[in-house]
């Protein structure tokens, strides 16, 4: 249950989808496309991480 060091993360992804995803108090990151090209975040929450959240 949950994410343990990193909530979401891309790296390198054209038309990417995040949707209904909760990242709470990870270690690392919560929500992180990286070097991406177009996508979206819906409906999508993060919290408490120590970079993007």
């Amino acid at each position: 249950m949950g994410f343990d060091e990193n909530g979401v993360f891309f790296f390198c992804v054209d038309h990417w989808l995040i949707d209904s995803v909760e990242a709470h108090d990870n270690e690392g990151y919560g929500l992180y496309p990286s070097h991406c090209g177009p996508g979206r975040v819906l409906r999508s929450v993060a919290t408490g991480a120590n970079d993007t959240g």
